[in-house]
């Protein structure tokens, strides 16, 4: 009888070694050994540049390491090349060929209106007071009745010869006439950098140009040449040269230009960092 239930309890209880394992238990097993192999192998990332919290003036309390190769921008260098390259550049002068031929205009537009008034003047059809009017706000001359008068009885313009006046006129023009060579900013010694249209920018010598003084001189000269008297020169001088200006004056515009193009030419400064590299050590100040 009892070896009747013994092998009964056999065939209800089959073998241990055939029955197939559970999914979720092999499952449950491989992340139990994944979890532990990585606690055992964990290695706490080193600090980098992103992560620290420090702050310029802290004292940092670990080594800072670079944690992968990485490329930044050295602002600081970059600057200091953008500096150098603006204080490099040289400002632009520009010559205005339109000054010459408005100058012309202007200079023969003066001589028609004098020698015409002069006339309306004789003839009294028009007062010496109408006549300062129409100088001021024709060409924006100021004259004092007294010399005004004095120019219209010597007929001091007629004894002016115009072409040749308007000639020399325009070879100063050409020339380049600037307002003064003191404080004019020079490189290469006696040279400056300027812009005409059609030549485009090119240096040249400060020697090359006039000034107002030179002019000044100039024009003493010519009227030397012409039947006046020298209290005509000399009340005729200042009158002209309000219509020979200077040409060639220092360009806001094209000196800015330049500065752009100078500073679009200076690449940035990249430094290139390994990793592991040590940015900063224990005990080093931020800065």
């Amino acid at each position: 009888m009892t070896l009747d239930l013994e092998r009964k309890a056999k065939k209800q209880r089959p073998d241990s070694r055939g029955r197939p394992s559970s999914p979720w238990g092999r499952l449950l097993i491989g992340a139990f050994f994944v979890t532990a192999l990585a606690y055992v192998t964990y290695v706490p990332p080193e600090r980098s540049i992103r992560e620290t919290e420090l702050k310029v003036g802290d004292i940092a309390g670990a080594d800072v390491v670079i944690r992968k190769d990485m490329t930044v921008e050295d602002k600081e260098m970059t600057e200091q090349n953008r500096t150098q390259a603006l204080a490099a550049l040289i400002p632009v002068y520009e010559f205005n060929a339109q000054k010459i031929e408005s100058g012309q205009m202007l200079l023969t537009e003066w001589f028609r209106v004098l020698l015409d008034s002069r006339k309306e003047y004789l003839q009294r059809q028009l007062g010496l007071e109408d006549l300062r009017t129409r100088l001021r706000e024709n060409f924006g001359i100021e004259l004092p009745p007294q010399a005004l008068q004095s120019l219209l009885r010597a007929n001091t313009f007629a004894k002016i010869d115009l072409q040749r006046l308007l000639a020399a006129a325009r070879a100063w023009g050409e020339k380049g006439i600037l307002l003064s060579r003191i404080g004019v900013f020079l490189f290469e010694g006696e040279s400056i950098y300027f812009y005409n249209e059609k030549k485009g920018y090119a240096p040249a010598r400060l020697g090359d140009f006039y000034d107002l003084n030179d002019v000044d001189a100039r024009l003493a000269a010519l009227l030397a040449g012409f039947r006046l008297e020298k209290w005509e020169r000399e009340a005729v001088k200042p009158l002209l040269l309000e219509f020979i200006s200077p040409n060639v004056t220092f360009s806001k515009v094209l000196t800015r230009l330049q500065e752009e193009k100078a500073l679009a030419q200076v690449n940035p400064v990249f430094l290139r960092h390994k990793k592991g590299k040590i940015i900063l050590r224990s005990g080093d100040e931020v800065n």
